[in-house]
């Protein structure tokens, strides 16, 4: 049997760029304990009493808290993620957690007691003001400080805990099959879902059946994590008076429950231009009973897979080719090992960028396959790395961005790199290919988020009277899906399991909007770029070091003039895609198309 292993070529990141050795990290715990004692007992219960001098003082001995605590956790979350079946690994994030529990405990009182500020400081508070005006805006919805710190740690074997099980199972999901050669081959989560872009449509819907299926075959254990964590999230929200289960997220990404409202409504009012590529998919493809097996399909099948010096190069030259300073910010990535995109047994599904502090490099985290998905991938993940790295020059409470304007840099980059690979193509057809896998890649970033927002709000409603069934939140799953499909695709049956492998339904409750968001804004940056060229780059760049120092509308608005409070920009997102439509069908009407 061949087995799951590393291919070569492909890059490994280098931790000890975090911590070298054990006892430089046993250090900084030693540090950040340290730390906490000496700012809870000079801060705890005087925020209030102090001018604004002392405020910042007390700030900047929070972030040396908070930049030690950021190291710690992002080493031990990384070398988790490399082998989450490693007892060593999993021992290591365990006990970064159970610190990190242990410190924001203590530090409880830190925010609160800013919410409770009048609000009106002087110019020394200037690089402050906008993180403490967070702070009053969720005071109502605080609670006390005990209560706040036992909550911290009994996450530990709550939510959190849930979370981390979650990712254990998904991390050791496997099943045995047959590969595209005939080889029995062991396949995980992410080489499973890799098939859907391979051109052999019988080999496609196996792979794909199996391994809903082998989802499936967890349901009880997958169906206790989401019901908990649904119960988990009601409490939480009820409990500190927010008026529904989605408020907290928007208050967090600081955004108006109107606008997010405003965006979901018409992007399901514009679902028939996912039935409508999906239709003329069929039709080009020449695939009668068209279902979600064959969506991600090749229209030019590829006889080889791309290698990973290509596609670092490919990447590189496309943010170059936007501005030098990125293609050089995005370039370091590779010349300091900070790309892992090894496919190795226990590594974690998925790809991420991490950093998590303003005194943090970046990492990049893939399972690279060698398919076009996982170039877009690269550029994806890498844009997520070049917002931070501009983000950097930002304090340790602004750097951060909020969940909708996160996919700003990543999903621009994507982008830049498919209209690179379009000019660079040797024919139409690799052209409409290219524009396809484009065009895919934006329906499943804007339609299916907004299907799993969809399914969330109803999984959510459906807890408040109850511990749902499995076979409930697959009712509701293909209910929300079909919505979406029509008649254009059918599902699959194993797709009932959909729901049950989406990790941001565990981790982050209602993030998926945020896809749509933030993809719909980078549509709407992106025709500010063809309209104005050089002049609209340094607005964009600015946009980007800014972090998260402003409201998202505001964050927008300053830099590149767009309103995302107007129906109006959603809708003209939305036409971009439209168009996107009519240059497909212009080059590839398909047979019996005139």
């Amino acid at each position: 049997m061949q087995e799951l292993s590393e291919k070569p070529g492909l890059p490994a990141w280098d931790l000890k760029a975090i911590y070298p050795d054990s006892s430089s990290r046993d250090a900084d715990v030693a540090l950040l304990r340290s730390l906490v004692v000496k700012f809870v007992e000079e801060y705890r219960g005087r925020l209030g009493s102090l001018d604004d001098d002392g405020l910042v003082r007390a700030f900047e001995a929070h972030a040396k808290i908070s930049n030690t605590s950021s190291r710690i956790m992002v080493h031990a979350y990384l070398t988790f993620a490399e082998n989450t079946a490693s007892t060593a690994a999993q021992a290591l994030l365990a006990s970064a957690e159970e610190l990190s529990a242990e410190v924001w405990g203590q530090l409880v009182f830190f925010e609160l007691e800013l919410g409770r500020l009048p609000g009106q400081f002087s110019s020394r508070m200037d690089a402050y003001a906008y993180f403490v005006q967070k702070c009053v805006q969720r005071n109502a919805h605080n609670l006390t400080e005990e209560l706040e710190a036992y909550g911290i740690e009994k996450n530990l074997t709550g939510v959190q805990a849930m979370t981390g099980l979650f990712d254990e199972v998904m991390g050791s999901l496997s099943f045995e099959d047959k590969n595209a050669s005939g080889e029995d081959t062991t396949f995980t989560q992410e080489t499973a879902l890799s098939v859907l872009h391979h051109a052999d449509r019988a080999y496609r819907l196996r792979i794909y059946s199996r391994f809903l299926e082998t989802v499936g075959s967890q349901k009880t254990v997958l169906t206790s994590i989401y019901n908990n964590v649904l119960l988990d999230h009601r409490l939480d929200w009820k409990r500190r008076n927010y008026t529904g289960a989605m408020e907290p997220r928007n208050l967090s990404n600081q955004v108006s429950s109107r606008a997010v409202d405003s965006m979901l409504e018409i992007v399901q009012s514009s679902y028939r231009i996912v039935r409508r590529y999906y239709t003329w998919k069929a039709r080009y493809a020449k695939i009668d009973q068209f279902t979600n097996a064959d969506i991600y399909a090749p229209v030019l099948p590829r006889t080889s897979p791309y290698d990973f010096a290509h596609a670092q190069d490919s990447v590189i030259r496309a943010y170059a080719g936007f501005d030098p300073q990125a293609g050089s910010i995005v370039s370091e990535f590779f010349k300091t090992a900070r790309v892992d995109a090894r496919v190795i047994p226990g590594k974690r599904p998925g790809a991420f960028c991490y950093g998590a502090s303003p005194e943090l490099d970046a990492f990049v985290h893939l399972n690279y396959t060698g398919d076009l998905r996982s170039i877009q991938t690269l550029a994806h993940e890498l844009g997520h790395g070049l917002h931070h790295q501009l983000s950097r020059s930002q304090n340790h409470v602004n750097f951060g961005t909020p969940l909708v304007t996160a996919e700003t840099s990543s999903v621009f980059g994507e982008i830049l790199l498919n209209e690179l690979l379009i000019q660079e193509a040797r024919s139409k057809e690799e052209q409409l290919a290219l524009l396809c896998a484009q065009m895919e890649g934006i329906l499943a970033t804007v339609f299916r988020q907004t299907v799993l927002t969809r399914f969330e709000e109803r999984a959510h409603a459906e807890r408040d009277s109850g511990r749902v069934s499995a076979d409930r939140f697959s009712e509701l799953w293909l209910e929300e899906n079909g919505k979406l499909y029509g008649d254009a695709v059918s599902m699959v049956d194993a797709y009932k399991w959909g729901w049950a492998y989406i990790p941001h339904f565990v981790h982050t409750p209602f993030y998926c909007y945020a896809y749509s968001f933030g993809q719909l804004l980078v549509l709407a940056l992106y025709q500010e770029f063809r309209t104005h060229g050089d002049s609209f780059k340094d607005g964009y760049m600015k946009l980007l070091s800014l972090g998260g120092s402003r409201a998202p509308a505001k964050l927008v608005s300053e830099t590149v003039g767009l309103n995302i409070e107007s129906d109006d920009f959603w809708l003209r997102a939305v036409s971009f895609i439209e168009n996107m439509m009519d240059r497909i069908e212009s080059i590839g009407p398909g047979p019996g198309v005139a």
